[in-house]
């Protein structure tokens, strides 16, 4: 169920086609793959 709302919230039919063959595939070779999402670190400089 909760595949199918992530797919639906998608923007673009091509983003969906990619995420949908992509878990396909995944779910037959048990290859997973990480995507972590970070912003830039910057050291605050104290004075």
């Amino acid at each position: 169920m909760w595949m199918f709302v992530h797919l639906i919230r998608l923007v673009g039919f091509r983003n969906r086609i990619a995420i949908l063959t992509d878990w396909i595939w995944n779910y037959f070779t048990y290859e997973y793959t990480f995507r972590i999402i970070t912003r830039p670190f910057r050291e605050e400089k104290v004075t």
